[in-house]
């Protein structure tokens, strides 16, 4: 898994999903992929729902 520090992620993201990259982003820097496998997993479908939605 690679993180790409060029890409910038909008102010304006939901809260939801602002809270979730951040955790994405602690399992990735703890080099912990057991817990960013399962949380990205379960966290896939709901954030393209979010963002399709527009919430």
């Amino acid at each position: 898994m690679f993180i790409d520090e060029a890409v910038n992620l909008r102010e304006d993201l939901p809260e939801r999903l602002q809270r979730d990259f951040a955790e994405l982003r602690k399992y990735y820097d703890a080099g912990d992929w057991f817990n960013f496998d399962i949380f990205f997993e379960g966290w896939r479908q709901p954030s393209r729902d979010i963002i399709w939605q527009g919430k």
